[in-house]
């Protein structure tokens, strides 16, 4: 729901910007609402997250390996905010970093909810991440193998199956509730029935 809630609210962002007011100069697209983006999301950084919100891959790494995975709350949201207040007015940021913090973040949250180990908290965020990042991108496949080669250092069997099902959640949960068109368009025999996945 994370990655589907960032692409939504950048798409909304973006679309109020483009849709809503019309310029007759460029210069507003290309320089003054990127920068406005900038200093919107320092001022929501310095007045509501106290400046300390550590960004992207790197602050998941510290909170595995220096804070035994366990990650702030604030982070399920913060990213978000963020960023898609950065990307809808026009940033050059991605998606990759903040929604792979986000659902690092959930996943971490939801084992310390139920208090579980340290390897499996681990698994947990690595699966929340994995998630995220099929949502955001509808790339299954390339959740799970960021999961393996970024976030998880010693894999066995047993980590590829909660990986696999959370990207595989993850991409069709944004699928079904975005709705978007593909990339390559081609003619299937059968179209696909979401009212079958119970049965597969």
């Amino acid at each position: 729901m994370a990655g589907v809630l960032l692409k939504s609210l950048v798409s909304y962002i973006h679309y109020f910007i483009t849709g809503k007011f019309h310029f007759t100069d460029q210069i507003f697209f290309y320089i003054v609402f990127p920068f406005l983006g900038i200093v919107l999301t320092t001022v929501i950084v310095i007045l509501f997250f106290k400046g300390q919100d550590r960004k992207g891959i790197p602050a998941i790494l510290y909170e595995i390996a220096q804070n035994s995975s366990h990650v702030s709350p604030i982070k399920m949201y913060s990213q978000i905010i963020q960023s898609a207040v950065t990307i809808g007015l026009g940033g050059s940021a991605g998606l990759e970093s903040p929604i792979a913090v986000t659902g690092a973040a959930i996943g971490s949250n939801f084992a310390k909810t139920y208090k579980l180990d340290y390897r499996n908290r681990t698994l947990l965020l690595a699966a929340g991440a994995t998630a995220g990042i099929a949502a955001a991108f509808n790339a299954p496949i390339a959740g799970v193998m960021f999961a393996f080669e970024i976030l998880l250092t010693g894999v066995v069997f047993t980590d590829f199956i909660p990986l696999v099902v959370a990207a595989v959640c993850g991409s069709l949960l944004s699928k079904m509730i975005l709705n978007e068109d593909v990339l390559f368009h081609f003619t299937a025999r059968n179209e696909f029935n979401y009212g079958n996945l119970p049965f597969i």
